[in-house]
């Protein structure tokens, strides 16, 4: 009687260990067949942030500040809402600023207090976006995962551009040259200039607003006419 029940009791194992084995292996290869389906990766892909979501959300909202900074004394700040936009420009600690209204640029020298007009000159308005525009075109980038500062970011490299170099932009050869651009979440971080024996590593600091931004020429700086 106890024989008889024993091997009741090893066929019953053996039936659940085959029906568990079985449900196994069809769900490993559904996951399989999951993870090879193109519209899934595509899916997958698509929550990664790229330059051109990024780009697409600047261009149609016109309203972001955007910070590149080199260090303290080298920076640039561009903040635009609409049809007016500033540029602060930190070059070896010297700061001036471009004021874009009105369909004119006023160019402020803050040392000696003075400015500069140019009337019918805007091109500082969506030079940022221009900038994207020229790194992206016509090209794939690569992508992976680099540590910077103790923090592991996704980048996209785009290679043959080098349009974001802050120093030594003159007679830059662009076919050895790739610019990489660090992600965390949905913002922008870093962006890094690669040329064949020199890196150049910008923080970026960004957000689409222009907060209280003035685009007024400060009352007690003097026009020169040129």
């Amino acid at each position: 009687m106890n024989k008889k029940r024993n091997i009741i009791i090893f066929i019953i194992i053996l039936i659940l260990a085959i029906v568990i084995g079985a449900i196994f292996i069809f769900s490993y290869f559904q996951s399989q067949k999951k993870q090879n389906n193109p519209s899934t990766q595509t899916s997958i892909s698509s929550l990664k942030p790229t330059l051109s979501k990024i780009y697409e959300k600047m261009l149609q909202g016109e309203i972001y500040s955007f910070s590149l900074i080199l260090d303290d004394n080298n920076k640039t700040i561009t903040i635009r809402n609409g049809d007016k936009a500033r540029v602060d420009f930190y070059q070896d600690g010297v700061h001036t600023t471009d004021i874009i209204k009105d369909g004119a640029t006023y160019r402020l020298i803050h040392n000696d207090k003075q400015y500069f007009e140019y009337p019918s000159n805007t091109v500082e308005l969506t030079n940022l976006l221009r900038k994207f525009e020229r790194t992206k075109k016509d090209v794939t980038p690569q992508k992976g995962e680099e540590i910077i500062e103790g923090k592991n970011y996704y980048y996209e490299e785009y290679k043959g551009t080098a349009e974001f170099l802050m120093q030594g932009k003159a007679g830059v050869d662009l076919t050895e040259a790739s610019t990489k651009f660090y992600y965390d979440n949905d913002s922008l971080v870093y962006i890094k200039t690669i040329l064949k024996e020199k890196e150049e590593l910008l923080k970026v600091e960004m957000s689409y607003s222009s907060g209280q931004t003035s685009f007024d020429v400060p009352t007690d700086y003097q026009k020169i006419e040129e």
